[in-house]
């Protein structure tokens, strides 16, 4: 997003905006995207899980249908590359947020470790 940004702020070429996009969505798909699923998935006690993911997936799709609907007046204040720089550092923020906050699940069973985080 960072590199999208500066490609549309400094007005570079084409391929400038085409590889970060493809990039994103496929580094995205991969990565951060199925956090909310795994993540979700791991953290509550067998007998919340369901609920927890179903909380969990509804503000995922809320959040996304904000920064759908947001997008074009945010690109108009703060231009194109402005929105997508925006963007791009509340994703550095998002990974670092997972990066130092969320607790490690490998090689422990799921219940013992949602108790020892909820």
């Amino acid at each position: 997003m960072l590199t999208l940004g500066a490609a549309f702020a400094l007005s570079w070429g084409w391929m400038w905006k085409v590889i970060p996009m493809f990039s994103f969505v496929v580094l995205f798909s991969l990565g951060y995207g199925p956090i909310v699923y795994t993540l979700n998935a791991e953290l509550y006690p067998t007998s919340c899980r369901a609920k927890g993911l179903t909380f969990a997936m509804g503000v995922g799709r809320v959040i996304s249908a904000l920064v759908s609907l947001t997008f074009l007046s945010l690109a108009d204040i703060l231009t194109m590359g402005g929105a997508f720089i925006f963007f791009g550092l509340w994703g550095a923020v998002a990974a670092a947020f997972v990066v130092f906050l969320i607790p490690e699940t490998k090689g422990k069973c799921l219940d013992e470790d949602a108790k020892d985080h909820l």
